[in-house]
């Protein structure tokens, strides 16, 4: 092959500008996006701050306040599926005076509540994006599909009668009881097996140590 000569090889800097940096790209936003998208975020953190007073009567608003900024930091710190956060939250909840059931199913109602208007807005974006024209189904009506699925579910909860806990509380006692019916015959079989008298020994064993004594006593001789 004919050598290139260096001009005809283009640079790549000319073919492929170097791309700014996320601290160069600063100056090309909208501050006008940009004071929206505080302003968001911050109304975000008021909802979340209102929703756990709510649901978690008589919180006052500091301790509201105090414990979902809290409970964010946790997670953003412990990034294992929002355990941080729900556990920090549980603890604060008790610190506020709540017992110690009433902590976590606060906390379970808060999510569930959270994470319904989650998936209610993702339903939302697919059918709308599917309506103004998305032909991707991926963006559109597999995530509508799997937020109504998750949101029926999450309701289908309501049809639970509330003697269902009760139920299953029964069940484990009873589960309880029988295995501890079935552990009485393995029980009885130890103790009757200890008190059995030693059978007798074989001599074949006594023999053995006969003639090592003797063999350890003509060698010592």
């Amino acid at each position: 092959m004919p050598a290139l000569d260096r001009e005809q090889i283009p640079h790549r800097s000319s073919s492929h500008p170097r791309q700014p940096s996320a601290h160069g790209r600063r100056g090309l936003g909208s501050p006008a996006w940009l004071l929206a998208a505080v302003g968001l975020e911050a109304a975000s953190f008021g909802g979340y701050i209102w929703l756990l007073r709510v649901i978690a009567t008589p919180l006052s608003w500091r301790d509201a306040l105090r414990i979902t900024l809290a409970g964010v930091a946790a997670t953003r710190i412990v990034t294992v599926a929002g355990a941080g956060g729900i556990a920090v939250t549980i603890a604060g909840l008790r610190q506020s005076g709540l017992t110690t059931r009433e902590a976590p199913e606060r906390q379970a109602v808060d999510l569930v509540v959270l994470y319904t208007v989650f998936f209610g807005l993702m339903v939302l974006d697919g059918l709308v994006l599917a309506a103004l024209g998305g032909r991707h189904p991926g963006l559109t009506v597999v995530p509508a599909f799997l937020g109504a699925t998750i949101v029926g579910l999450a309701g289908a909860m309501v049809l639970v009668p509330g003697s269902f806990e009760h139920t299953l509380r029964r069940r484990r006692r009873l589960g309880r009881r029988f295995g501890a019916a079935a552990a009485v015959p393995g029980a009885l079989a130890l103790v009757s097996l200890r008190r059995m008298k030693p059978a007798a020994e074989d001599p074949a064993p006594r023999s053995l140590r006969a003639l090592a004594r003797t063999g350890a006593n003509r060698r010592g001789g």
